[in-house]
């Protein structure tokens, strides 16, 4: 089946603290013709110290030192101009918005910025996978992304998910 979507939008993903309270890393591809354009990948500090270590690998240890400039506001304001007016895919939409809309609303500012979050054009690549490709049960990115034959071995750091979540889309929509 045969999934529309324009060739022109922005993979992002997050991760997370371990309890997924807090982004931690924000990955965004952007796509434009179907061609992914530009990688981003930020590392955010978090508000509160966690305990353990994060799907990513990170521990509050390592995060810890960052200063103000990796707050997640500090950061989103930098990312602002590269979401501006687009389509937004991520690999699993519920995930991410949850992460976005907790973040937003930690930090004080929704809608603070023009973005309302449940107004936003989120799609989710696993979904349109599944779609596409008529499956049932729900797969990991990796394993959708390897039935398209896409290389995708860093799972869980933002910019490859991000990456890989962007591959994934640009397969789908062919």
């Amino acid at each position: 089946m045969k999934i529309w979507l324009p060739k022109s939008f922005v993979a992002i993903d997050f991760e997370t603290t371990p309890d997924r309270s807090e982004p931690i890393q924000l990955g965004i591809a952007k796509v434009t013709d179907g061609q992914i354009r530009s990688i981003h990948e930020f590392v955010l500090r978090p508000k509160r110290p966690f305990a353990g270590t994060a799907m990513s690998g990170q521990t509050w240890a390592e995060l810890e030192p960052l200063g103000e400039e990796n707050f997640f506001p500090k950061i989103w304001s930098e990312v602002k101009p590269l979401l501006s007016g687009a389509l937004y895919c991520t690999s699993y939409s519920l995930f991410d918005l949850r992460v976005y809309i907790n973040a937003c609303i930690a930090w004080g500012f929704i809608p603070a910025w023009g973005f309302i979050p449940h107004s936003m054009p989120w799609h989710c690549a696993m979904a349109k996978t599944k779609e596409r490709l008529g499956l049932r049960r729900n797969i990991p990115l990796v394993e959708a992304c390897r039935l398209f034959g896409i290389n995708h071995e860093v799972n869980h750091s933002a910019g490859p998910d991000a990456e890989a979540c962007a591959k994934l889309m640009i397969e789908v929509i062919k």
